[in-house]
């Protein structure tokens, strides 16, 4: 679940590009290119600790399991601490 939030967020960042003012397309595309490749090579490769405890650290503290709503905002933050 953890990873599938890194999709998504992945996914918006990259659709952004697409909005950006005054870049050319051609660059709009080089910076999709790039970023598609570089976020998924670098980004999610490792063991996720930092992101993944910032989750449990929420579910702690309010000392029960999360809700799907609950779980998306703590692990976007938890991908934050990754990135």
């Amino acid at each position: 679940a953890f990873l599938k939030v890194f999709d998504q967020l992945k996914e918006e960042l990259i659709g952004d590009f697409q909005h950006l003012p005054g870049l050319s397309d051609g660059l709009k595309e080089q910076l999709t290119t790039y970023y598609s490749e570089c976020l998924q090579t670098t980004v999610p490769g490792g063991k996720m600790t930092r992101g993944l405890t910032v989750v449990k650290g929420i579910e702690v503290l309010k000392g029960r399991a999360l809700t799907e709503e609950e779980f998306f905002d703590a692990a976007v933050l938890g991908w934050q601490v990754e990135w």
